[in-house]
């Protein structure tokens, strides 16, 4: 009998340390890395290889521990003492180039906190889903990361945000209202996937180079699908700006009235309507809120407002107008006009591009000048 006990006993000891040790595999923690082992990716840069059907990838991340050395290219160099480091590699396809980032690093990278993703202007010429669809398998990626094409190279303006991490400036700087007023008009991950497979409404980017060591702002990059076609001026990046709902709009520059000195009114909010009529024409109506510069010395009569409000409206409609020329050049339907006809024909959106790039559009533009300035 006690010897049967003792068996049972055995087997129950045996039994529960069995489960004991499976535990940590059930519940998933089996692979998991203390944050000293990961490496948090805060940016991501693509541009086309030197040799043909390869890209070159560079990370950008922060990571726990002691401070490394920072590094950039391909994995030399040195510098100061940060938790910031660069390393670039060449692969025939992002999986490969980033494979053989990770070949030289013993830290697990980790996308959780991507924020900036560049593209240089060529490669997106040539379309970025295969990039964008890398990123968006990754179950731990930020749907909130900012995309940028770049006029130039992807990974020197990666390169250029000095200890700080240009991935956190640049997103710091797209996430507010300075980016409109500068010329830009950001887009986040989610949003960009999105659209770039809408049947009937395509996607832009913020298009930016380096200016002596700087960012600056070129326009808005426009595409067809995941394709870049077109890009937008600085002009017609105001009129999308307010088309589109974004925070933090371009301002209308025009003339006060009297001395003719170069007015700004800064446009606070917007109301869009769109809409396809019976003959197929297409409606926008804009209705923009402003309020005079800070600062600006104004004695104005109702007459004169009435009258900045006319010039400023008519400034504002050959902006907007502008912007839609160049979309449909550009075969872009950045606004959406083909949601609006399909929404009143499915079958009128068949053959899409070629209707938007003939699509008829009339534009209005109403300017509202609320209080502002200071009086003389």
């Amino acid at each position: 009998m006690s010897a049967h006990v003792t068996a049972k006993g055995a087997a129950s000891v045996a039994f529960m340390l069995l489960v004991a040790g499976l535990m940590p595999l059930l519940a998933g923690c089996g692979q998991l890395r203390s944050i000293d082992e990961r490496a948090m990716v805060t940016g991501v840069a693509i541009d086309r290889g030197e040799e043909p059907g390869t890209v070159q990838v560079m990370l950008q991340w922060y990571h726990g521990g002691e401070p490394a050395q920072a590094s950039t290219g391909g994995g030399g160099g040195g510098g100061a003492s940060v938790l910031l480091a660069n390393r670039s590699a060449k692969g025939t396809g992002i999986a490969d180039a980033v494979a053989a980032i990770q070949a030289r690093t013993d830290r697990q990278f980790n996308f959780g906190v991507t924020e900036i993703i560049l593209v240089s202007e060529d490669l997106a010429r040539e379309g970025v889903a295969p990039y964008l669809d890398y990123l968006w398998r990754k179950p731990e990626f930020s749907q909130l990361a900012q995309i940028i094409v770049v006029r130039g190279k992807a990974s020197e303006m990666l390169e250029a945000g000095g200890p700080s991490g240009t991935a956190f400036r640049l997103y710091q700087y797209m996430s507010t209202a300075r980016a409109a007023a500068a010329g830009s008009v950001p887009i986040p991950f989610w949003r960009f996937l999105a659209l770039s497979y809408a049947k009937v409404q395509d996607p832009w980017a913020p298009l930016l180079t380096l200016d002596k060591g700087h960012f600056a702002s070129v326009g808005t990059a426009v595409f067809q699908g995941d394709r870049m076609t077109g890009a937008l001026g600085r002009s017609q990046t105001a009129g999308l700006s307010w088309i589109l709902h974004v925070a933090g709009y371009q301002d209308i520059t025009t003339a006060a009235p009297g001395s003719g000195a170069p007015l700004s009114l800064h446009v606070q909010s917007t109301s869009v309507q769109q809409s396809v009529d019976q003959q197929g024409i297409a409606h926008l109506r804009l209705v923009l809120s402003t309020q005079v510069q800070e600062g600006y010395r104004v004695n104005l009569s109702m007459e004169d407002l009435r009258g900045l409000e006319s010039v400023a409206a008519q400034t504002a409609l050959s902006d907007v107008q502008s912007t839609i020329r160049d979309l449909q050049a550009a075969g872009s339907d950045v606004v959406g006009f083909g949601e609006r006809l399909r929404e009143r024909s499915p079958r009128a959106t068949e053959n899409w591009i070629a209707s938007f790039a003939r699509l008829p559009v009339a534009v209005e533009v109403t300017v509202h000048i609320r209080a502002g300035g200071r009086a003389a």
